[in-house]
């Protein structure tokens, strides 16, 4: 935003130099009734001594902001390379594989955001946990169990349906061609309907 600004304000000064004329010559008067505004615009001092501070203020803004970025990204590169040597060295390593890219959040200039971030993506030998790790591994394994476990039963749960999808076709057409009178086909149907919903609600 206040790049923007900057911009505005220096092409406003551009416009107005260049519709009144470059003041170097008048600048370079020694008339020491006029100030250096009259100078630059003659109609317009007050605007012009607005629109050149204003100029002013604005850069030096935007090069102290320069100045205060590049300070933070050295900063904050200094502390990668920190990390990095923490972990490359072997005095901490990783929790997980994708923790690197966590640890990439670590471009800010600031010591507790580094320890908090460490802390929770990387783990030292001492803090590590034989019951806690064997834990976890027996519930890593429960998980995969449940899940095939799960993955079995949809599959045969579809296959049952698909049997009796396929009884049921064929029990439409037995009973479409069917002479035996309406009543004991519509009983027949009745059953046979009764059998599938029982199938249906023990699996």
């Amino acid at each position: 935003m206040s790049l923007k600004i900057s911009y505005i304000l220096i092409l406003s000064l551009a416009i107005l130099l260049i519709t009144e004329g470059f003041p170097i010559r008048r600048l370079l008067e020694l008339d020491e009734e006029k100030t250096v505004w009259e100078k630059i615009l003659p109609h317009k001092p007050r605007l012009a001594k607005i629109i050149i501070c204003s100029a002013l203020i604005m850069t030096g803004s935007l090069v102290l902001g320069l100045g205060v970025f590049l300070i933070a990204w050295l900063r904050a590169t200094n502390k990668w390379v920190t990390v990095q040597e923490e972990i490359f060295d072997g005095k901490r390593r990783l929790r997980y594989p994708s923790a690197i890219d966590d640890l990439r959040g670590l471009h800010l200039p600031s010591e507790h955001v580094k320890k908090s971030k460490m802390k929770r993506h990387t783990i030292t030998d001492d803090e590590v946990d034989p019951k806690k790790t064997l834990q976890m591994l027996k519930r890593k394994k429960e998980l995969i169990r449940e899940a095939k476990k799960r993955k079995r039963d949809i599959a045969r749960r579809q296959k049952m349906e698909d049997e009796i999808a396929v009884i049921q076709q064929r029990l439409d057409e037995n009973l479409a061609q069917d002479h035996s009178g309406p009543c004991k086909a519509q009983v027949r149907r009745e059953k046979t309907e009764a059998a599938i919903k029982l199938i249906l609600t023990s699996l």
